[in-house]
């Protein structure tokens, strides 16, 4: 099997882990790195270029191409609405969904008020949220892949840097992690943590590879998020936030917007049975939608 991924450490990382995944399984595969545009327009902030899919068009493309047989994804990066053609297969066993702040100083914390510090994040959502939390930390556009975020870092550039801390586990950056925020509080994005495997419809053995990879607690949460996505209208460059947890026979999902440039914050929290994970974000995009326009 042909395996698509970015060509990012962090994108290599997830699919190795399928790769591995299949091997265990006596499917053998080989990776093919396909660049997408969010790789190339590292020039501008994430939330200013208009196109959806900006790190998965370019592999789903190449799935309806047949060039490939499986796509592997960050399940935030996804449009809440799959490419007609394109078949969800799987999501892998979820990471830490929370949103960590990087230092080389554990002096740099959010709520240290003793000097001005400046952090820097390319997440439009991470924005607003520090702007609605934390009103006196400095932002700074800050775009790049892991090592080169770091690299900026270590250069002084910023006191500190705002990343998943999903991505820094599996990268091996946790020495840099000075504080982990809350996830009822500081909301992670809809799928953050999530790896996501996508194919084509016509692609054969689709219930074999799906019982190889899914993580169905995973998939049920994130079935969850993605329905209250797709209902309110909004992608990663939109300050939308989306989280759900799994527990026996029931799914808790919290999840809203930010308006105002983060002055203000809309949130709804509720649960439901798991055969009503898609009912439940539904609902809850409704309830947001009807706070906003009221």
């Amino acid at each position: 099997m042909i395996i698509g991924t970015r060509g990012s450490k962090l994108a290599l990382w997830q699919a190795h882990w399928v790769q591995q995944k299949l091997r265990y399984a006596g499917i053998e595969s080989q990776l093919k790195i396909i660049s997408t545009e969010g790789d190339q327009r590292t020039d501008v902030p994430l939330h200013t270029l208009s196109t959806t899919g900006l790190f998965t068009k370019a592999l789903d493309q190449a799935l309806l191409r047949k060039e490939i047989d499986l796509a592997v994804h960050s399940a935030k990066d996804m449009a809440s609405s799959l490419i007609e053609g394109i078949y969800l297969l799987a999501f892998m066993e979820r990471e830490d969904p929370r949103d960590v702040l990087l230092a080389d100083s554990d002096v740099v914390q959010f709520d240290n008020l003793s000097r001005p510090l400046t952090v820097g994040t390319s997440s439009i959502r991470r924005q607003y949220m520090i702007r609605h939390f934390f009103p006196h930390i400095q932002l700074k556009e800050l775009r790049g892949n892991v090592d080169s975020r770091l690299a900026k870092m270590e250069k002084g550039e910023y006191d500190g840097i705002m990343l998943a801390l999903a991505g820094v586990k599996r990268m091996g950056f946790t020495s840099k992690v000075v504080q982990k925020l809350h996830v009822d509080s500081f909301t992670p994005a809809v799928g953050q943590g999530a790896v996501a495997v996508v194919c084509h419809e016509e692609l054969e053995k689709k219930d074999i590879l799906q019982e190889i990879l899914n993580h169905q607690a995973t998939a049920i949460a994130v079935q969850a998020e993605r329905a209250f996505l797709r209902t309110l209208g909004g992608g990663c460059s939109q300050p939308v936030f989306g989280h759900a947890t799994v527990f026996q026979d029931k799914v808790r999902l919290t999840c809203g917007k930010l308006l105002h440039e983060g002055k203000e914050l809309v949130r709804e929290t509720a649960e439901d049975h798991v055969d009503q994970v898609i009912a439940l974000g539904e609902r809850l995009a409704q309830n947001v939608l009807t706070t906003i326009n009221n």
